[in-house]
């Protein structure tokens, strides 16, 4: 499992640079709704900067009010 664990950051750490490069909101939430990895797009989008999202739930990290005045119809 350790080994695992391992390839998985090593994985994580090399694809971070080609997923901040794409022209898309990017996030990964876990089960309990808590944020794990967001792009720079995302960052910018929310207008926050990591450290107030990433570990943060969705709930806490984005307001409606965000979400409301960046609804598409």
């Amino acid at each position: 499992m350790k080994a695992n664990k391992k390839t998985t950051h090593k994985e994580n750490i090399e694809i971070k640079p080609a997923i901040n490069t794409l022209p898309a909101l990017i996030a990964y939430v876990d089960k309990d709704q808590r944020y794990k990895y967001v792009n720079e797009k995302y960052i910018n989008w929310l207008g926050k900067s990591a450290e107030d999202i990433i570990g943060h739930t969705v709930c806490e990290a984005v307001s409606y009010t965000h979400l409301r005045a960046h609804e598409t119809s």
